[in-house]
């Protein structure tokens, strides 16, 4: 009996160490599964935190935009009050462009006696009320004798004058 015994004890201990296979087959397979699913949440966590990240700088760099337009509409607003009061200044003091008036001179080599051509110069300089723009001006003589800037004995020789430019008159008071 004591073979049939040691066989059933064989036995039983052969079921209960299959059972235990099972369970921890079982247990081992619980384990991989919820493993699994850990890492399958873990990656599309991942996933979602890098989307995040990339709506939060694209959030960035909007804001970012957003705050440059925003300081540019002030200095643009600045500046139109400025331009505004400077406009207004200037309206006060006579100096808008509707109280001015424009004529062309062109003066292509004309010949004048020093006095006359000294009066034409003169003439061009700016003073209370009047501006002249100049953009093309030479004085010369015609004899390569003669001294632009000495007087010639005697009656001396006529200047060439060229003188182009804008002359603007205030076409009222200036203060």
């Amino acid at each position: 009996m004591s073979s049939a015994a040691d066989a059933r004890v064989r036995l039983a201990s052969a079921d209960r160490l299959g059972r235990r296979r099972k369970l921890a087959a079982g247990a081992f397979g619980l384990a991989l599964v919820g493993l699994l699913g850990a890492a399958a949440w873990y990656v599309s966590a991942a996933r979602a935190e890098q989307a995040s990240r990339d709506e939060l700088a694209r959030a960035e760099i909007q804001l970012a935009e957003a705050r440059d337009r925003l300081a540019l509409r002030g200095k643009q607003r600045a500046l139109g009050d400025a331009l505004g009061a400077l406009a207004r200044e200037a309206e006060s003091r006579g100096l808008a462009p509707q109280f001015w008036s424009e004529r062309r001179i062109t003066l292509n080599e004309m010949r004048y006696d020093r006095p006359t051509a000294n009066d034409v110069v003169v003439s061009t300089a700016n003073g209370r009320g009047r501006v002249f723009d100049t953009e093309a001006f030479e004085l010369s003589v015609f004899d390569p004798n003669e001294s632009l800037f000495q007087l010639p004995a005697g009656e001396g020789q006529p200047l060439r004058v060229t003188l182009r430019g804008n002359a603007m008159f205030s076409t009222r008071e200036v203060d």
